[in-house]
């Protein structure tokens, strides 16, 4: 199937969009090394490995695992401090991150589908972001992100009848695989900014994935 025989393109956007992973997995390392070496390294680790699973989930493993005998309010407060500590890192940085090449061709390629952001990315900050990059507009079916998850979003997006198949999605984690193949969307594998090291032996017998280096290179399919 050619792209533009799609109706629906739905993208990540950590790594896939913007070259921010690194941005975000320093600033989870940042957030947590008050609290020892060995946990931040391990947090660090833990947000590698679960790629596309939002900030909001990540700290509440942290908290479940690493933080022990305290207050409930202690618990609530540290959580804000986290979120809002990660937040002031990440927010000046992604104003300065690449945008993949060749977006506004692509988007003049595909006039007749609609684009959705679908990311384990901050809502909020993600929009304030796109819009100060210029490059909201080409999401013309919606930014979406945590603290609903990919799945939550997409199943709202279907029910309202905003995502229709045929359905492409570009992401850079398992999780986006996952979510890609749960609601039978053909899935492109975007590898350029990855942190999914293992992507080459764990799609080597996946059908139906497409790898390419940036979401452009799909026009060239």
């Amino acid at each position: 199937m050619k792209i533009t025989d799609y109706k629906s393109l739905i993208f990540d956007c950590d790594g896939v969009i913007l070259n921010s992973n690194k941005i975000k997995t320093e600033a989870f390392r940042l957030i947590f090394e008050p609290f020892g070496k060995v946990p931040a390294d391990e947090m660090v680790d833990y947000h590698i490995n679960y790629g596309g699973i939002s900030r909001y989930k990540k700290i509440d493993y942290f908290i479940n695992n690493y933080v022990k005998n305290r207050t409930k309010k202690y618990i609530q407060d540290l959580k804000v401090d986290l979120l809002k500590n990660f937040s002031d890192i990440v927010k000046n940085k992604l104003f300065k991150s690449e945008v993949c090449k060749d977006l506004q061709l692509l988007k003049l390629r595909t006039k007749n589908s609609k684009w959705f952001i679908v990311s384990g990315g901050d809502e909020e900050e993600l929009n304030y972001t796109f819009k100060n990059k210029n490059i909201s507009s080409f999401f013309d079916g919606g930014i979406f992100g945590s603290p609903s998850n990919k799945f939550e979003i997409i199943d709202d997006k279907i029910k309202k009848g905003n995502i229709k198949k045929p359905a492409i999605y570009f992401g850079d984690s398992k999780l986006d695989y996952e979510v890609a193949d749960f609601y039978n969307f053909d899935f492109v594998f975007v590898y350029q900014w990855t942190e999914f090291d293992n992507w080459k032996y764990f799609f080597r017998d996946k059908k139906n994935v497409i790898t390419i280096n940036s979401p452009s290179e799909i026009l060239k399919i």
